[in-house]
């Protein structure tokens, strides 16, 4: 596992999240940032959700979740109560773009 390194984890504040390891780890942060290593979620909604967490849209950042299309888009639109201030952007559109020439072109 990816975590096997991690000695413990805790909640400082509602903005900081302490990470202590039992040896250093060179890929923390691809491990952390990677969709499929790590991210910081809400306790609540998992609890919530349980397994439908996996297909509903919590986050914790700057923008939230609109819509999703599924092979063609997903668009998030800006967070105007976000604890460091709405985002400059209104909205931000991730497109799906299966083919390496078309992403190249695009």
């Amino acid at each position: 596992s990816d975590f096997r390194a991690i000695e413990s984890v805790a909640a400082l504040d509602p903005y900081t999240v302490e990470v202590k390891f039992k040896e250093n780890v060179p890929s923390v942060l691809g491990i952390f940032t990677n969709f499929q290593g790590g991210n910081i979620v809400s306790k609540k909604a998992v609890e919530a959700l349980g397994e439908e967490f996996r297909s509903k849209a919590v986050g914790t950042g700057p923008f939230a979740y609109s819509e999703y299309q599924r092979n063609q888009a997903v668009t998030l639109v800006a967070h105007a109560d976000y604890f460091r201030g709405k985002p400059k952007l209104d909205k931000v559109v991730y497109r799906y773009i299966p083919s390496d020439a078309s992403r190249d072109l695009a």
